[in-house]
């Protein structure tokens, strides 16, 4: 009987480990299909400990509604009056935020879903602001516009106030993910506008993480020990490639053989999850385990993954739980991963 690509690669994966005794054997995954809130699309974007996510759907109007899945369903957020919102992470406390137009899609706000309730962040005092990552203790960070020139400015939300962090001496700076201690990271421009560069915020001040060489790189996610994931350009911006930025270092995860890779989130563990372009030029969701990257397509538990194409991994928790959107009935939707066989949670919460 012919081995389905599945079999091939789980036999592979043994008989090195029997073999050699070098590399341990990839976590393996059950999966859940979230569904919608009516629409065609939906995308998971963040998840907490208690594999709680967030994210966005169309609706049966095909407006772009922030969701929670929680208890086996999908709660439709709402808006702060307008047509659109999405909800971009959780923490374990059930906080969430994100951003929404406002009544009359005259602006968009970050905001703060709590107790059934969502409240306008409100701005730096321009037009726009979005809520990227909330941690523990409340502190949230984002973007919001700056008051007469209209750049877009990387900010902390904290006990009831906004705080500017400033840039890299450019003109623009974005926050995507603050840790437990308070440590930010997101992407600036440098000075004279020429180059945006992965920036760690920490003590007050924005440290400027470098590049694989090219002119871009930006911090998407950040673990509990201060480590880095993100995209780079490599040299002469020839490709864009995940990266772990660790104790001062910035390592090129490389790609499942395709061009291009973008990491979104890394847990406690190490784990991380994103995007990859593949040898035949297609999206495929990722994981990086133990340092080895490899096509969750392939780590799937035959029965619950039949149908699935996964494209983007893009929040996962310490439990190894991922969340991100793939390809199933001929529509995207969000997805649930679940390990089957990795290690138990690498920190407590």
């Amino acid at each position: 009987m012919q081995s389905t690509p599945y079999l091939r690669f789980a036999s592979t994966v043994a008989i090195a480990v029997i073999a050699f005794g070098v590399r341990a054997a990839p976590p393996l995954y059950m999966v859940t299909d979230l569904g919608t809130l009516g629409g065609t699309r939906s995308i998971g974007l963040g998840i907490n400990a208690k594999g709680e996510v967030v994210g966005w759907s169309l609706d049966v109007q095909a407006n772009k509604h922030a969701f929670l899945y929680n208890r086996a369903q999908l709660h439709d957020l709402g808006t702060l009056g307008g047509t659109r919102s999405q909800g971009n992470t959780i923490n374990n406390r059930g906080d969430i935020v994100g951003s929404s137009r406002l009544a009359g899609d005259s602006a968009t706000h970050a905001f703060l879903f709590t107790r059934g309730v969502m409240s306008d962040l409100g701005t730096l005092g321009g037009t726009s602001s979005s809520a990227a990552s909330i941690n523990a203790s409340g502190q949230i960070a984002g973007e919001s516009q700056v008051a007469g020139n209209g750049a877009d400015h990387a900010v902390l939300w904290a006990r009831g106030a906004m705080t500017d962090l400033g840039t890299l001496g450019g003109t623009n700076s974005v926050a995507l993910a603050i840790n437990a201690s308070g440590r930010i990271t997101g992407f600036s421009d440098i000075a004279t506008d020429t180059e945006t560069h992965a920036f760690l915020y920490r003590h007050g001040s924005m440290t400027d993480l470098g590049t694989l060489g090219g002119s871009f790189s930006a911090g998407v996610g950040i673990n509990d020990q201060g480590d880095v994931v993100g995209d780079s350009y490599t040299a002469g911006d020839a490709e864009d490639h995940a990266f772990l930025y660790r104790d001062g270092s910035m390592t090129d995860l490389g790609t499942l053989g395709g061009a291009d890779s973008n990491a979104f989130a890394i847990n406690n563990c190490g784990q991380i999850t994103g995007v990859s372009v593949t040898a035949s030029g297609r999206f495929r969701a990722f994981v990086v385990s133990k340092g080895v990257m490899y096509n969750l397509n392939l780590l799937l538990e035959p029965v619950s993954g039949a149908g699935w194409i996964l494209v983007q991994g893009i929040g996962i928790n310490n439990a190894g739980q991922i969340v991100g959107d793939g390809a199933i009935g001929g529509q995207r939707h969000a997805f649930l991963l679940t390990p089957t066989n990795s290690d138990p949670d690498c920190t407590s919460d």
